[in-house]
């Protein structure tokens, strides 16, 4: 019973350090009054995934 405990809890240890996030940074240089709006939302789920980008009117 407690090497099946073990095992599971090294597995989810190694899969959490394992996982991967990689940051974006949107160099917007001299647009600094401008604002953007992003819309989406990503998933772990097969298929198309759509993020929107716009900027403000003001």
């Amino acid at each position: 019973m407690h090497l099946i405990r073990y095992f599971l809890f090294f597995s989810i240890l190694i899969s959490a350090f394992s996982s991967c996030i990689e940051p974006y940074s949107l160099d917007i240089g001299d647009q600094a009054n401008e604002k953007y709006v992003v819309f989406g939302q990503i998933t772990d789920q097969e298929g198309y995934q759509t993020v929107l980008i716009s900027k403000t009117s003001s």
